[in-house]
């Protein structure tokens, strides 16, 4: 496996708070929603939004709040981020959202709805993250957590969270700063590491969360969302061109770039650089819409294994899945087959 490369030196927080047009969020920390499923029928609740979040030095906590919905959070880059979390029964946890896996950090932290949460900056100048919530965010399921509450359901808990709290002391108690990623560490295979398996696409991948909650959809129920890590490496390059009919949302965490190809139903070709480096032109996460054809490949000289994770919503089944064929291509979109040949699997 070829190691994984970084990005350019990190820009400051103030720059990466300007390229992505990012605003305060009311519970700390700054943000941009980036992506809203709408249900198929209705002008009910969305299926799914999703936003990109980052925490910085000058705002290192982000108060603890509650949702009925489910919140998937993922890595992008920068410094750890701790998840902190207290469940319906008053447990407390932290979960160290972070690249070092051999280090114990994860790059996916589910934090299923109904828990309080909330995040502290963990080092660094800076933390980004992505988020996908489902269903999707609205302003009247956003709960944020009181010192009345804290002192009395969780008044032993209270020394260690009131810093995540507004109004409360601005002491944070000490706790262990995560440890930094070892530079002689050893690199984690991620395949296996990750227990990924091949993807029929090409590369590989694990399912590893899916909503209880479901959607209508023409073709039946679905779930509201689902998402995987995807992997694609030296030995499996390509993830094939094929089709979903739901919306993907893509986040970068290690390697790349990876290279994706997308062809509208129209058949306008658009090409999108999934990876590290914003300054190369690089993204940190988009998405693909349904009924898109869409292909990724790592073929671009100087790409490295790129593993990122994918946020389908509503959520993915192979129902709604189609692997392109060269007849199909040439007959739908003659003017793109040479450009797509390669990446249609044979």
């Amino acid at each position: 496996m070829r190691s994984m490369s970084g990005p350019s030196p990190h820009p400051s927080a103030g720059a990466l708070i300007d390229a992505l047009g990012l605003v305060e969020n009311p519970h700390g920390g700054w943000f941009r929603q980036v992506h809203e499923c709408r249900p198929e029928a209705g002008d009910g609740r969305s299926v799914a939004t999703v936003i990109t979040f980052l925490l910085d030095s000058n705002r290192p906590v982000a108060y603890l709040h509650r949702m009925s919905a489910d919140a998937v959070h993922y890595f992008h880059q920068g410094g750890p981020l701790v998840v902190v979390t207290v469940s319906p029964k008053g447990e407390l946890s932290r979960t160290v959202l972070g690249n070092d896996i051999g280090g114990g950090q994860q790059l996916q932290v589910v934090v299923p709805g109904g828990w309080w949460k909330g995040f502290e900056h963990g080092g660094g100048p800076w933390s980004l993250i992505g988020e996908a919530v489902a269903p999707g965010w609205v302003v009247t399921d956003d709960e944020t957590a009181t010192l009345a509450l804290a002192r009395s359901e969780w008044n032993d808990l209270a020394g260690d969270i009131e810093h995540l709290i507004p109004g409360g002391s601005a002491h944070r108690p000490h706790i262990p700063a995560p440890a930094p990623p070892v530079p002689s560490r050893r690199p984690i295979d991620l395949r296996h590491g990750l227990e990924l398996e091949p993807n029929l696409e090409g590369g590989y991948y694990r399912q590893t969360f899916e909503s209880a909650g479901r959607t209508s959809t023409a073709d039946g129920p679905r779930p509201l969302l689902n998402t995987i890590f995807y992997l694609l490496t030296a030995d499996s390059p390509i993830g094939h061109l094929h089709l979903n009919r739901s919306a993907i949302t893509h986040f970068h965490h290690l390697g790349g770039p990876s290279t994706y190809v997308l062809v509208a139903p129209s058949g306008n070709l658009e090409e999108v650089v999934l990876g590290p480096d914003l300054a190369a032109g690089h993204v940190l996460s988009f998405t693909c819409p349904g009924g898109w054809w869409k292909a990724s490949h790592i073929l671009a000289p100087g790409a490295t294994d790129c593993l990122v994770s994918e946020a389908v919503a509503p959520g993915f089944r192979y129902d709604d899945h189609r692997m392109a064929t060269f007849d199909e291509i040439a007959a739908i979109h003659p003017s793109l087959i040479d450009q797509l040949a390669p990446l249609i699997l044979r």
